[in-house]
């Protein structure tokens, strides 16, 4: 089977530039850097295996089959809508956020 296509949503893309920045001046360029590397890998591992993240439930319906897959090293989770072509980034947030009130309006 061919390798899904990534596909950032506007909010998403939101999210990951307040992320590096928030790290960026929290710890440096460096921190920023290792972050955006770990995305990536997280990114291009979930459009191999793109059922590994835990469903994550959800009223929407527009989000039904909606997955969660933390990162590794850092309080960050990657939420992403499976296709059989496309992996969905829908939003990367921090764990310690209110996270469901963030997943039901988009």
């Amino acid at each position: 089977m061919p390798q899904r296509k990534l596909v950032r949503r506007p909010v998403a893309r939101r999210d990951l530039a307040e992320a590096v920045v928030y790290l960026r001046e929290a710890g440096g360029s460096s921190l920023s850097h290792r972050f955006l590397d770990e995305l990536e890998a997280t990114f291009s591992r979930l459009c191999s295996f793109p059922h590994i993240g835990v469903l994550w439930p959800t009223p929407n319906r527009e989000l039904t089959g909606l997955r969660r897959r933390p990162l590794p090293h850092f309080p960050y989770s990657v939420f992403y809508l499976p296709t059989e072509t496309a992996i969905g980034i829908v939003r990367v947030l921090h764990n310690s956020r209110d996270l469901p009130p963030l997943l039901e309006d988009l």
